[in-house]
C-alpha cells in the first residue's frame, strides 16, 4: 500500500512539473476557415478532421507528409495527445496546438484536412517565418490574439484521378452498349 502511494506520488510530482514547463513552450495558435476551398477550381473542400505538421516535407504531387512530427492539441492549457481536431472543433474559432521548435522560423509547417476515413483531402504548406504573428508563449491565448486561418488548400489527387477513371470507364461502359 506503502508502494502505491507514493508511485502515485511521484507521478503527480513528475505531471506537476511536466505542466509548469509545458507553460513556457510557444504553441501555434491557428484554425481552418468552415468554407476553406481549393485552390484549383475554387469549390469548397469537404473535411472532417485536420492536423499540423512542423519541419516535415511535403511532396506536392501526391500530398503526402514524411518526417518531424504532428503538433499535439493543447485545450484548457493541457495536452489532449490527439495530433488530429475534428471540423467542429477547428472551425469553431482559434485553437492552440502543440510545442513548435524555438527555431520554427527556418521550419516549413504543413496543415493537412481529412475525411471522415482520415484519407487526405487537402493541404497548405507555409513557412514558419510568416506563422510569426501566430506563434503565441502560453496554450491558451487571450482574446486580442487573432489566429492564423487556412483558407484554401491544394486537392487531394488521389480523388481527382479516381473520379477520372470512374468517368472513364463509364464512358466505355456506355460505348459498349451503344
Amino acid at each position: 500500500m506503502k508502494q502505491t502511494i507514493k508511485l502515485l506520488a511521484v507521478a503527480m510530482a513528475i505531471a506537476v512539473v511536466r505542466g509548469t514547463f509545458a507553460a513556457g513552450d510557444s504553441f501555434l495558435y491557428w484554425m481552418v476557415d468552415p468554407a476553406v476551398i481549393y485552390q484549383q477550381g475554387g469549390n469548397t473542400a469537404d473535411f472532417a478532421y485536420a492536423r499540423v505538421n512542423v519541419g516535415g516535407t511535403l511532396n506536392e504531387a501526391t500530398g503526402e507528409v514524411t518526417g518531424d512530427n504532428w503538433l499535439t492539441l493543447y485545450n484548457n492549457g493541457g495536452d489532449t495527445g490527439n495530433t488530429a481536431a475534428d471540423k467542429a472543433t477547428i472551425t469553431s474559432g482559434g485553437t492552440s496546438w502543440g510545442i513548435v521548435p524555438s527555431d520554427y522560423s527556418s521550419q516549413t509547417f504543413i496543415f493537412e484536412l481529412y475525411n471522415d476515413s482520415f484519407s487526405p483531402v487537402g493541404w497548405s504548406s507555409i513557412a514558419g517565418s510568416a506563422l510569426a504573428d501566430y506563434i503565441q508563449s502560453n496554450s491558451n491565448p487571450g482574446s486580442g490574439a487573432s489566429p492564423y486561418t487556412v483558407s484554401q488548400v491544394v486537392p487531394e489527387p488521389t480523388s481527382g484521378l479516381l473520379s477520372l477513371f470512374g468517368l472513364a470507364a463509364l464512358a466505355l461502359r456506355r460505348r459498349k452498349r451503344a
